[in-house]
């Protein structure tokens, strides 16, 4: 919204004016009609969950000097030449695009409204919440021990790999289990290509089980954790532990891929 001198609004049912703006301290002054002025800062103004802006007053504004209009006089050198490296993408990425008919982002917030409706998420991902709330998973939890949640995503690699020296290199999907407690990450894959149900419960296997030692590893990698004796683990396991994490989950919140959705991987989970 224009916040000139002299529009009336109206917030919580009372009729106030813009006395006057104080740009360089980012803020507003409000008279009631009374005789009371109140300062208010832009942000807690556009952000009041019930402001409105008389109709006259819209019409006024309107009326009023036109805004000067943006150039690329406004932007700063680093802008600018940001500017110019987007804009040389979009030519040789799209060397159709019609550069005169750039949609502007009020066009943009509607098609997005369009595309996922007013709350701003995606359909499935409404779905999968309006079945948590039914199914009474709904609202926050609060995590106080390791183990309690596990969060289990994948995302592609943001680099090749290359199975060996001369090999040629592959995409690959990084899948990972994260400990909402320690943060801490009990265990983590790397999947050549796009990773499967079987790659996911691979993953939980070894969330559960401890990590040995490899050959080489000096001793500042070997179990540290207090209260838990490293020989008491090392018996039922036969071999050194690494300091790894590793526990059974309570509770696991999965990724919204077809792999996590896999009926052979829901039962390995149950």
């Amino acid at each position: 919204m224009r916040v000139p001198p002299g529009r009336r609004i109206v917030l919580n049912g009372v009729e106030w004016t813009i006395e006057s703006v104080e740009a360089h301290l980012g803020r507003v002054m409000l008279a009631d009609g009374a005789g009371g002025v109140e300062a208010r800062s832009f942000r807690w103004l556009i952000n009041h969950p019930d402001l409105r802006v008389l109709r006259d007053a819209e019409r006024e504004s309107r009326s009023g000097p036109p805004r000067q209009p943006g150039s690329l006089a406004d932007l700063t050198p680093n802008q600018l030449e940001r500017a110019r490296i987007r804009s040389e993408h979009v030519r040789e990425r799209f060397p159709g695009f019609p550069t005169e008919k750039i949609p502007s982002r009020y066009t943009l917030t509607v098609v997005w409204e369009e595309w996922f409706g007013p709350g701003g998420a995606r359909p499935r991902y409404q779905r999968t919440a309006d079945a948590a709330a039914d199914a009474g998973v709904s609202g926050r939890v609060v995590v106080h021990r390791p183990g309690q949640a596990l969060a289990l995503d994948s995302t592609p690699l943001p680099v090749k790999l290359r199975e060996s020296v001369f090999g040629e290199a592959a995409t690959a999907t990084l899948t990972l289990a994260l400990d909402l407690y320690t943060h801490g990450l009990p265990a983590f894959r790397l999947t050549l290509q796009s990773d499967t149900s079987v790659d996911i419960a691979m993953l939980l296997r070894d969330v559960m089980l401890p990590l040995p030692m490899r050959e080489g590893w000096g001793e500042e990698m070997e179990w540290p954790y207090a209260g838990v004796p490293a020989g008491m683990i090392a018996e039922f396991t036969s071999h050194r532990v690494a300091a790894l994490p590793f526990f059974a989950p309570e509770t696991g919140t999965t990724d919204h891929g077809g792999p996590y959705k896999n009926h052979d991987l829901v039962e390995a989970e149950r």
